[in-house]
């Protein structure tokens, strides 16, 4: 729909696909190539599966506070979505976005967005009166894109943006309270980093911050092997950031003045980071197996098995939920999120977003 992702995106799309857990259904294929500019629907109903179907490539998930809408990010050109827990409806929200560039706060945006111009990555939300939606944009340029969020309907209103420099692989993002951004990068751009995170190794990847005043620095003490979802602290004074390559969980001070603290290793290569209810923290990823993991980042198809880990803040303490839901086989898995007593999982290369029953501990 619209103008065609050019060369240099369509192919960076496609690095970035395989990158982020290794999407065997690709952005700019024929089976994904078109937003649904409808709601989306939800699955047959079957007494067994309540998953919400008809989302191209979802890769992120967030809450809008004080809302009945979960926000989703879909990796292929033009998909963002709002989801009801209420009604399991999925709705586009891209083909009704309007423009309304704030110049003066974002003065080095090139412009709005043409259509077919965005392909989302993750997400971040603020909790305030007037809420803004930020997503990392890998289309037609690399940027986080900059909305503000009308609650009753979820509608958008697109008002600038941020271009990312040209060495970041951007994954995940959170907002100070300051306005200043937090954003992590797997690895260097134009790098074939994916055999580092199977193997445990740094892939010149960090966090930066970055500000209207002061543009982009890194956060000292950041780098590590492959770090993906980010968490912010309540207090805004440290970070969670999960390191997919090392398999661990990782509290960063924001003030760069102290060194990082780290979780035993995981079973899994976490990815994207998000709070519950309970103040606990919870990521899901493909289970470490390094022969299945770099079939999957080689993009050939691949299901391989996941589970989703919840984390306590301030010991860093890991547990599996494993015991807790049934899980069924699923392309790459990339973010959970706890709805109420139930497990919603997403999967950067599937259709679909799974909800699976949360049994009590």
């Amino acid at each position: 729909m619209g103008i065609p992702m050019s060369k240099r995106a369509r192919t960076r799309a496609t690095t970035l696909a395989a990158m982020m857990l290794g999407a065997a259904s690709l952005p700019g294929s024929a089976a994904s190539a078109k937003a649904d500019a409808q709601p989306a629907g939800t699955c047959p109903a079957n007494g067994n599966d309540s998953s919400i179907c008809g989302i191209s490539n979802p890769e992120d998930m967030a809450p809008l506070a004080r809302s009945e809408w979960i926000i989703v990010s879909g990796y292929a050109p033009d998909a963002l979505y709002r989801v009801s827990p209420r009604t399991r409806q999925a709705v586009n929200l891209v083909p009704g976005v309007r423009a309304r560039w704030d110049r003066k706060s974002y003065a080095d945006c090139p412009g709005p967005l043409a259509s077919g111009a965005l392909t989302a990555h993750g997400i971040a939300l603020t909790d305030s009166a007037a809420p803004s939606l930020f997503v990392i944009n890998h289309g037609s340029r690399e940027a986080i894109e900059v909305y503000r969020v009308r609650r009753q309907d979820a509608s958008l209103t697109w008002v600038g943006c941020v271009p990312l420099p040209a060495d970041m692989m951007a994954n995940s993002l959170a907002q100070l309270k300051s306005g200043a951004l937090v954003v992590t990068s797997l690895g260097k751009a134009k790098t074939n980093f994916l055999p580092d995170i199977v193997a445990g190794r740094p892939t010149g990847g960090d966090v930066r911050l970055w500000s209207r005043d002061k543009g982009w620095r890194t956060l000292p003490y950041s780098q590590g092997s492959g770090p993906n979802g980010l968490a912010l602290a309540p207090d805004e004074r440290s970070i969670y950031v999960a390191m997919s390559g090392s398999r661990e969980i990782v509290r960063m001070a924001l003030d760069g003045k102290t060194k990082p603290v780290r979780s035993a290793q995981i079973d899994i290569l976490p990815d994207n980071l998000r709070w519950t209810a309970q103040g606990t923290l919870i990521t899901t990823g493909m289970r470490y197996d390094p022969e299945v993991n770099a079939r999957c980042f080689q993009g050939q198809s691949c299901q391989p098995r996941f589970d989703v880990y919840e984390i306590t803040p301030k010991t860093l303490a890991a547990k599996s939920l494993s015991g807790r839901f049934e899980p069924r086989p699923m392309p790459l898995t990339t973010t959970a999120l706890r709805v109420g007593g139930e497990l919603w999982v997403s999967s950067v290369s599937g259709m679909n977003i799974a909800v699976f029953p949360l049994k009590p501990n």
